[in-house]
């Protein structure tokens, strides 16, 4: 019998422009011939700001203030607002204050009658006042235009009059009432990036890296950035899904112009812990304790590392958050220390809705307190999720956000040890009876503030709080240097990557959610968050044996790694498949595994810098044009470039491998065409992935069963030589899972191949000012092999040279370097160079000279 096929995505549960009224007023709009123009008297230039008054010809009297604040490295902060008494909301913690030290001042360049032009280094702004328009070039070369379609409407505050349109102060949807006390209150702006034609950014959404016109064809809606609850997300869709981010970047051969919506320098990317950055298992449910014994034993039967277990929401008493089931986990402590016994984590589910039950002390307490969100009336907010009727806690409070912190203690989450993390699910907020399926946007928070003002920082105030509570949590066991908090969100906003990972939500086993999972992590880090994920095998659905393979092989690459299932899906465990499947799939972890060193330093440099870890081809080679809608292959960090399989039954792929570097492949080393694109084939067994030429590669390459217990593995450098016979990396190591790092507890190393020398030598700007200490956790660390790809000789199949191994200023000794594999997966593979047992540690300055 054959039954149509559905989607799960249910279109009619959300809006689009034409069924939200301030869409509708503003999608196309150029004013209706209104003009905004500056008053010419009114500029005023002072230091780093440049302020000015902005008026509509429509409401004379009704003036705005605009604001042009310079920084330093050529970022503009474009601030537009009515008077201050009318008290529009502003998202509290997103510019962090350190960098208000960071402003820079302009310099006048010309004023006249017309307009004035402003200058920031390389940066130049011409500001015209009738109508208002700004112009921003650097180098003299035009780069973004704000306004230049003359579509900015600003709807400021005003008292509700006879025949007002409709929308303006009520909106019905779904049979949910929108009361709109305060009115119209939205704004529209037109940007134009000149000689780009690639666009990015936007998240979250299923779709393409470079962003498409969403006028006329192929999309009609417009990428809205509204956090929704998407139950099963089309894999090419323009709607938004349970996060946002409002920036865009515009990409031309030689610039990159960002824009960020009124929010710019949202901090650093969290130090993870190193546990987190392993391979984790999870499903929707593990039944029981047996279950959990069961599984975690499991990956050691089949030698398959893993370092966290995770429980969703059944292990719960009724959906009671921070409880457990006491019929199917008895004994949840003694669970936990004998996981953790192997070096592993456990991770429990904790979602923001509270089940209304006078006998749930954590319902209890914050009612007693008023501590949850409250309806349009004032009365506790009362929606449907999980647990049937729930209350939200209104964590955009500090008073709640404190109390939350403190219900993470040890004494507080009974059954819960230091070795338990948490997972946020359901934040955006989720309400299965609310207006598209979320919060009503006239609920009331905090200080008076409605639902709408505050929705999309909604999941990041509960992810911030959980943190902050594990963080609590951490100092209590280890005052000295706590214990930096692991706390999984599927809600984000800017400002999530200073809390901790997310993950793409509920994607399904379909090789279109395998494709699409790449330009979606990668619009995540380019917009400023590098640590997220996609759940390897598709949650909902069963993967075939191919398919869930090629995941695990992609999924080696994600910063975030974890495989999920829905209650409904078939078990999935590594192992399950059967040979030579669960050879394939260990492989891939295994690879992952080898990789941490690297991985590892790369969270290190965003954590410093806010670098993402998967780039697009583009953000490495920026004026080479063919990467610039290159959306299949990627960058992990600078030194690799990762080819995915996402189409089934492939035999072969094409790999778009830049000009600009050499490239050797991760397996065998053997050095790749320089013809750019080329068809690779591939088998079951791995995706094509490099080395690029000029780079350092720290790996470590014993089987472990998880991350503690390859803490005091010795590492493998790969030496990747570029053209001209260099090569350059570097190496961060901690003790992994406090903030010690914070007061030196670290060792950072810097590698440099030049002049036929390979030095190791501290990295010398320190972080915060804080230098290493020579004898922090990894210092003594050996270093086992050192493997050369691309030398001169072995190309010509000469035998390798000798090298001169010296330890600060000693003479050193003289050995050989000998042919042999990059990695033991290819053990039949001549094409590298090896020098074995160096006899040389992390800590220490070094040289190793080709003779």
């Amino acid at each position: 019998m054959l039954l149509p096929l559905t989607a799960g995505f249910k279109p009619q549960d959300f809006k689009t422009c034409a069924t939200a009224s301030f869409c509708n007023r503003n999608r196309g709009n150029n004013s209706n011939g209104v003009l905004y123009s500056i008053t010419p008297n009114s500029v005023s230039l002072k230091g780093a700001v440049m302020a000015a008054t902005l008026s509509n010809a429509a409401m004379p009297s009704s003036l705005l203030t605009i604001s042009m604040i310079a920084y330093q490295d050529g970022y503009i902060r474009l601030l537009v607002d009515e008077d201050t008494s009318v008290g529009r909301y502003k998202v509290p913690d997103i510019i962090m204050p350190a960098n208000e030290d960071r402003r820079s001042s302009w310099t006048l360049t010309k004023q006249d009658a017309h307009c004035i032009t402003l200058s920031l280094g390389d940066v130049s702004v011409l500001i015209v006042y009738t109508p208002f328009k700004i112009a921003v070039l650097v180098k003299g070369i035009p780069t973004l235009s704000v306004n230049s379609r003359n579509m900015f409407n600003f709807e400021q505050r005003r008292t509700k009059q006879e025949g007002d349109p409709a929308g303006w102060w009520d909106e019905s949807f779904n049979g949910h009432l929108d009361s709109k006390p305060k009115g119209p209150e939205s704004m529209s702006l037109d940007l134009s990036f000149p000689g780009c034609d690639h666009v990015y950014g936007l998240p979250e959404r299923a779709t393409s890296l470079a962003l498409k016109a969403t006028t006329g064809l192929p999309l009609k809606e417009p990428y809205r950035l509204y956090n929704l609850d998407v139950f099963e997300y089309l894999e090419e869709s323009p709607f938004g899904l349970y996060g946002a981010i409002p920036m865009m970047l515009a990409h031309k051969a030689g610039l990159t112009t960002g824009v960020f919506c009124a929010l710019p320098f949202p901090g650093p990317t969290a130090l993870p812990q190193m546990f987190s950055i392993g391979y984790h298992q999870c499903r929707w449910n593990y039944k029981d304790e047996a279950d959990v014994t069961a599984v975690d034993a499991g990956f050691d039967t089949h030698e398959i590392p893993y370092d966290v277990l995770w429980l969703d929401i059944e292990h719960t008493n009724g959906k009671r958050y921070l409880t457990w089931d006491a019929g199917v986990f008895p004994n949840p402590i003694a669970m936990q220390d004998d996981v953790a016994s192997r070096g592993r984590k456990m991770v429990t589910i904790v979602d923001p809705h509270v089940k209304r039950d006078h006998n749930y002390y954590i319902f209890k307490e914050a009612e007693a307190a008023g501590y949850y969100v409250k309806n349009r009336n004032g009365g506790d907010f009362d929606g449907w999720c999980w647990p049937g009727a729930s209350s939200y806690l209104d964590v955009s409070s500090p008073h709640v956000r404190e109390w939350w912190n403190q219900q993470f203690a040890l004494d507080k989450y009974q059954g819960s040890t230091k070795h338990l993390y948490i997972w946020n699910d359901m934040n955006e907020p989720s309400v299965f009876n609310g207006p598209e399926i979320t919060m009503p946007k006239d609920n009331i928070h905090y200080g008076g503030i409605e639902h709408r003002d505050l929705h999309n920082v909604y999941g990041l105030h509960y992810h911030q709080a959980t943190a902050d509570g594990l963080a609590l949590r951490g100092r209590s066991i280890n005052p000295e240097s706590g214990d930096r908090p692991f706390v999984l969100s599927r809600a984000f906003f800017a400002g999530t990557q200073r809390v901790g990972p997310i993950w793409t939500g509920d994607n399904a086993a379909e090789w279109a959610h395998l494709k699409v999972s790449v330009p979606m992590l990668l619009t995540l880090g380019l917009t400023g968050l590098p640590n997220s994920g996609a759940d390897v095998g598709g949650f909902f659905g069963n993967p075939s044996t191919e398919l869930l393979t090629r995941w695990y092989q992609m999924g080696t690459f994600y910063p975030f790694f974890r495989g999920h299932a829905h209650l409904e899906a078939a078990r999935r465990e590594p192992w399950l498949f059967g040979e030579p499947h669960t050879t394939r799939i260990r492989d891939a972890i295994r690879a992952r595994y080898t990789l941490l060193p690297y991985i590892y330093t790369l969270f290190r440099e965003a954590n410093v810098t806010g670098l993402p870890l998967m780039r697009p081809l583009w953000f490495e080679f920026p004026s080479n044009k063919d990467t610039f809608s290159e959306q299949e292959s990627f960058m992990l960090g600078p030194a690799m470039l990762v080819r995915p399989v996402v189409v089934q039954g492939a035999s072969a792929v094409d790999v778009l491998l830049p000009r600009e570097s050499r490239w050797y492949d991760s397996m065998t080393g053997a050095e790749a065409s320089r013809s750019q694109t080329a068809r690779i084939p591939v088998t079951m067994d791995s995706i094509p992935s490099y080395y690029r030429g000029g780079s350092v590669i720290p790996r470590r390459e014993r089987p472990r069963r998880s991350t503690a217990t390859m803490a005091s593995d010795p590492y493998t450098l790969v030496v990747a030589l570029d053209e001209h016979g260099e090569a350059r990396g570097d190496l961060f190591t901690d003790d992994g899972s406090s903030y010690a790092y914070q007061a030196g507890a670290y060792t950072h190393r810097r590698f440099h191949l030049k002049g036929r020398r390979l030095s190791s030598t501290p990295e010398t700007v320190a972080p915060g000012g804080v230098p290493s200490s020579p004898d922090a956790v990894g210092s003594g660390v050996l270093i086992e092999r050192i493997v050369f790809l691309g030398l001169p000789n072995m190309k010509k199949g000469s035998p390798p040279p000798k090298v001169r191994v010296s330890v600060g200023g000693g003479e050193g000794v003289v050995v050989d370097l000998e042919v042999g594999p990059l990695s033991q997966r290819a053990p039949g593979s001549r094409s590298a160079a090896v020098l074995r047992a160096p006899g040389l540690r992390m800590g220490e300055d070094w040289r190793v000279e080709l003779l």
